[in-house]
């Protein structure tokens, strides 16, 4: 079969013909439909000091994908031949006393989807049937193919109770664009989308905007004061720092945490005496955000938008490109031809 592989460590990838996956009890045979590249893709494929620490060579990459069961392994009863599935890219032991609490997302032995694990960017997969998800009829394929990746916004926005709150979230490109799609599905007071990119306005219609550019300084200083937000879903973007989320929140309010701008000096005073709580975001829960994504197509969310190209898997290397130059491009690879 075609795979797209990370072999050397150093810049670039491969597409090899190697030997299909051999299916054991516990496990199912996929036959991919749609792949889709995400940052953590551009980072191996770079080989960035990120890379060099966390891939274990060689390796088949990707983790975003939608495919059809072709085989089904011993002991897997609650999965067909012909179904439609994606699946957990994080692999946890479910055995230790992190996933015995409900915390299986965070295992500290998991393994990862294209990490360390041969991974979705191929003709066929085999994986755990335990951590596959059943993707409904007439479910779009194109939505399905990066419900891993939407679904870490996912987890950001549903951590907290959003109706009748004022909330501001941070972030650039794709990702912060799916937050904030998402979060106006739960009724806040307010919203509030803080962003480097300009382009990210394009897709947002009805969702404030707000630009973070010293050329704009006069309306950041007007919506970013003190006291204005009750929760912040910080998903990095290089502008709102700790402090000046802390600055901004009510008292009581709290921080949804992937990542902040720049670092600075905590101010750790303000922030207890402000009561503020932080919680951490890692991936997505398992199999919680799932179903959010599942029961918010469902009721119509239109993510299918931000799919802005589909193109055959052997234009991989001009995908990467497409990833690397736009930050809203979302790319999926097409592997039924």
């Amino acid at each position: 079969m075609k795979a797209i592989r990370k072999e050397r460590a150093e810049a670039g990838l491969v597409m090899r013909e190697i030997c299909e996956p051999v299916c054991h009890s516990g496990e199912v045979k996929i036959k991919i439909l749609l792949s889709s590249f995400c940052p953590t893709d551009l980072m191996i494929d770079r080989w960035t000091e990120w890379a060099a620490i966390n891939i274990t060579l060689p390796v088949t990459i990707g983790h975003e994908f939608v495919g059809e069961i072709v085989e089904v392994g011993e002991g897997v009863n609650n999965f067909m031949i012909g179904e439609i599935v994606s699946a957990e890219d994080r692999i946890p032991c479910f055995g230790c006393n992190t996933c015995n609490s409900g915390f299986p997302h965070l295992c500290p032995t998991q393994r990862h989807l294209g990490a360390n694990f041969d991974g979705c960017c191929a003709q066929y997969l085999v994986i755990p049937a335990n951590l596959l998800v059943s993707i409904p009829q007439g479910f779009p394929l194109e939505v399905a193919a990066f419900m891993s990746f939407w679904g870490i916004p996912v987890h950001a926005v549903t951590l907290s109770s959003l109706k009748g709150k004022r909330v501001l979230i941070t972030g650039m490109g794709i990702m912060g664009m799916l937050a904030a799609t998402t979060a106006a599905y739960y009724e806040p007071d307010g919203l509030v989308y803080l962003t480097k990119n300009r382009n990210d306005c394009k897709k947002l219609n009805g969702i404030q905007t707000l630009i973070a550019d010293e050329s704009n300084r006069e309306e950041l200083n007007s919506i970013l004061g003190p006291h204005s937000f009750d929760l912040i879903i910080s998903l990095g973007g290089g502008y709102l720092t700790f402090n000046k989320a802390v600055e901004i929140l009510k008292e009581n309010g709290e921080i949804n945490l992937l990542s902040f701008g720049e670092s600075c000096d905590p101010e750790w005073r303000a922030f207890s005496a402000k009561g503020i709580r932080i919680n951490g975001i890692s991936g997505r829960r398992i199999f919680q955000d799932w179903g959010n994504m599942l029961e918010l197509v469902k009721k119509g969310i239109d993510i299918k938008k931000f799919v802005t190209h589909v193109m055959p898997y052997t234009d991989y290397e001009r995908a990467l490109e497409i990833v690397w130059e736009d930050p809203c491009a979302k790319v999926l690879l097409d592997w039924r031809t």
